[in-house]
């Protein structure tokens, strides 16, 4: 399952956007190469992907494919013909309840359940104790959250990266199906009566997946976005949810909550016309060049200033946009 797209695959060394040819591409979804299980299935897909780079495709992107998904060995062994880019990631998840007894599961040591609490009394603490998690599943409170969690994301860098939950009809919309047919679950913690975080997720069977999350900047000290997502474990069980999986892309927050976690791939497969070849040796130049910056830095807090400045660089001029 996927969709074909003329784009210009995003390059960049740093700070530095790279120019990269426009290719024809097709872009798989995440869990869109669907299949019986069987050799010949899993062969068939190659072959038809091996067709469309041979004479309709200059690309094909894989969105994080799970390494223990039978397909990636074959991936692995198919290498010979097209050698695709593959960036790692892992991916993350908590068990709220034991699958076996259906009771609550206790995380963390006695400290660190100590210290979330005293988070959570403090950030309500600054807020006079007028501190509440807002909820939102019902068709007729989906104008109510996007407007409430675009607040908190137009704060934040995510509004210049075009990241985030945004007031549009793409949203609204998106939001609406996902109401009308009971997967909705979001979140907005409110602090004397404004919108300070929220959290944009869904329900599917015994799990629920955040799709989107962020914070006031200037409560960061008070750690909203750990209070926030503290409460929406604790609602979550009390509703009877297994599962919370922390969506896409990597995060610290996410690998301190988390109990359990696996690897995943993001995979760009080039074909072997001139455009193709050209935008492949750009991206695996920069890889390269990326991997010996980070080797370089992530011994010292350079990096992690540098990534702070930006963000609040970012924060900044969303802000003096509004």
């Amino acid at each position: 399952i996927g969709r074909r797209v003329t784009r210009r695959l995003p390059c960049v060394l740093g700070p530095i956007r790279v120019h990269t040819p426009a290719l024809r591409c097709l872009k798989i979804a995440y869990g869109g190469l669907i299949h019986d299980g069987s050799q010949e299935a899993r062969l068939n897909i190659l072959k038809y992907l091996h067709e469309l780079l041979d004479h309709e495709v200059d690309h094909v992107g894989i969105n994080h494919l799970r390494l223990d998904d039978p397909i990636w060995a074959d991936l692995q062994a198919d290498r010979r013909r097209y050698k695709p880019l593959v960036l790692r990631s892992a991916h993350y998840r908590r068990t709220l309840l034991d699958p076996q007894t259906h009771q609550p599961i206790v995380h963390h040591s006695k400290k660190t359940r100590y210290n979330q609490r005293r988070q959570d009394r403090m950030l309500a603490e600054h807020f006079g104790g007028h501190l509440r998690l807002d909820c939102f599943t019902q068709p007729a409170q989906v104008e109510t959250f996007v407007q409430q969690a675009s607040f908190v994301a137009n704060s934040t860098y995510q509004k210049s990266l075009g990241i985030g939950v945004c007031d549009s009809p793409l949203w609204q919309n998106l939001l609406q199906v996902l109401a009308e047919t009971g997967k909705l679950r979001s979140y907005v913690l409110i602090g004397q009566d404004e919108p300070i975080a929220y959290a944009h997720g869904f329900l599917s069977g015994n799990i629920y997946t955040l799709e989107a999350t962020a914070f006031t900047p200037m409560n960061h000290s008070l750690s909203p976005g750990t209070v926030m997502l503290c409460r929406v474990f604790d609602d979550l069980t009390q509703n009877h949810v297994g599962v919370f999986d922390f969506g896409l892309g990597e995060g610290e927050y996410k690998q301190n909550l988390s109990d359990s976690s696996w690897q995943e791939s993001v995979v760009h497969w080039y074909g072997h016309s001139t455009r193709a070849r050209l935008a492949r040796m750009m991206e695996s130049t920069t890889l390269i060049g990326s991997r010996i910056i980070h080797l370089c830095l992530d011994s010292t807090s350079v990096l992690k200033k540098w990534r702070k400045n930006r963000r609040e660089k970012l924060r900044i001029e969303s802000a003096s946009e509004q």
